[in-house]
Order: structure tokens, then C-alpha cells, then sequence
């Protein structure tokens, strides 16, 4: 996703009337968010987001095989140590990129929510998988009788 993210960095301009330094130039609005909204910090806090995901994403994986090839039980807690910081990552950063690439769409719209609600639909969508998972999976496992 990240390679598939650099697209929007060239289409900045297309994309973001905030990214157009002569539509900046004309409004008010736009000028006092230009030290939030401008390509510099929204290609910072893009690279800033998916190398936290990344990182963590990678990590998690990478100790969950080895805890599964080794049945290493000391993992279990650096996978836990790991978990708790980076939900609460997880969660700063889908609310922020909510507001960077979603919300300055349209950027004389204020919300305190927005960021949120993208948050709590992730939670939400997680729920829904693991519900279809362990469904399919007790069906799976079931013996005829």
C-alpha cells in the first residue's frame, strides 16, 4: 500500500486544493492551515505513518513465526509488550491519516470526530472478520456424523 500511496504524492495538486500555492494565496482559511496542510508536512506524516505500520506489522509477524516454528514461550510476552503500544500507534495515526488524506479534501470542513469514526470502523471491520473467521473455521472442523 505504501508503494501504491507514492501515486498520491505526485497528484497532490489534483487532489488537494491546499497543495495549490495560488488557491492558498486566496484564502483566508487555507492560509492559516498551510503550516498543517502543506505537500512538506502531509509527505512527512505519510512516511511517518507506514513506517509505523510497517515496523510494527513486520515485527508482530516475525515474532508470531518464530513463536509457531520454536513453541518459544518467551515471545509470547515481547508480542504483548509490542501489542498495547502499538494499538494505542495504530489508533493516533488512523485518526491523523483520516484527517490527512480524507478529511483535507475538503479543507474548510472542521470535525473533532472524523478522525475517530474511521478509527472505530477499523475496530468494527475487525470484529466482522473475526466473527466470519471463526465461523467458517467451526464449520470447518466439524466431523459429519
Amino acid at each position: 500500500m505504501a508503494l501504491l500511496f507514492l501515486s498520491i504524492f505526485f497528484g497532490l495538486p489534483d487532489l488537494y486544493v491546499w497543495a495549490r500555492p495560488e488557491a492558498v494565496a486566496q484564502d483566508y482559511i487555507l492560509q492559516q492551515k498551510s503550516a498543517y496542510l502543506n505537500a512538506t508536512s502531509f509527505s512527512v506524516r505519510a512516511v511517518l505513518y507506514f513506517a509505523i505500520w510497517i515496523l510494527v506489522g513486520t515485527l508482530l509477524t516475525r515474532w508470531s513465526r518464530e513463536q509457531d516454528r520454536t513453541a518459544n514461550t518467551s515471545l509470547v510476552e515481547r508480542l504483548q509488550n509490542l501489542s498495547g503500544p502499538g494499538l494505542v500507534l495504530y489508533g493516533l495515526t488512523v485518526t491523523f491519516s483520516a484527517i490527512d488524506w480524507l478529511m483535507s479534501l475538503e479543507p474548510r470542513w472542521y470535525s473533532t470526530i472524523y478522525g475517530m469514526i474511521f478509527m472505530v470502523s477499523h475496530g468494527l471491520v475487525a470484529f466482522a472478520f473475526v466473527i466470519g473467521a471463526a465461523y467458517f473455521l467451526s464449520v470447518e472442523n466439524r466431523c459429519p456424523k
